[in-house]
């Protein structure tokens, strides 16, 4: 009852399936079943299609909504012009917030005009320009069902959080240190 061991073993070339000698010298292929889990999950489930989805479909809304905001000359406070309050850091302390010029930056963004992106809020035309190929990938995924490229975990959702707060925060600081940071 014991089985002798593989003749030979499957190489890169031959793609074989192994091969046993049975005692009555007839070599016989055995079946190797190779479990399809793997590629399952790397499927993604219906949820997180969905989700996938209404990232990409977030994203286009708030490229939506630059396009409507009417970018303010001084370089903030473009969301007033969706009937938005005007920012409470300015209104109470008299300093620019870390996010004042954001929604400029946007605005400006999605109408080519670069230069007034930068001096409204550099972290806000870097975070429009990223959110670009990412709700291009985030779409994709819904479509295709599968991640391309990276696979986002939750540590690696952090770290771009962490990046944008810590980008938005030097600016601020640099901002108050050079003296515009003051309306």
């Amino acid at each position: 009852m014991n089985e002798p061991p593989p003749t030979a073993l499957p190489t890169a070339e031959s793609r074989s399936p192994p091969r046993r000698s049975e005692p009555d010298g007839e070599d016989v292929i055995r079946a190797v079943v190779v479990s399809s889990d793997a590629s399952r999950s790397r499927r993604l489930r219906r949820s997180q299609r969905w989700a996938a989805a209404l990232g990409a479909a977030f994203i286009a809304a708030l490229f939506g909504i630059a396009w409507v905001i009417v970018p303010a000359e001084r370089g903030y406070g473009s969301h007033q012009s969706l009937g938005l309050p005007a920012c409470t850091s300015v209104t109470l302390l008299g300093i620019r917030c870390p996010t004042c010029g954001m929604s400029t930056a946007w605005a400006n963004f999605v109408r080519g005009r670069w230069v007034s992106a930068v001096r409204a809020n550099v972290t806000g035309l870097a975070l429009a320009i990223v959110a670009v190929p990412i709700a291009l990938w985030l779409g994709l995924a819904a479509v295709e069902g599968r991640w391309r490229l990276v696979r986002p975990t939750p540590k690696l959702v952090m770290a771009a959080q962490l990046v944008l707060i810590a980008a938005a925060l030097a600016e601020w600081i640099i901002r108050l240190t050079m003296g515009s940071g003051k309306p």
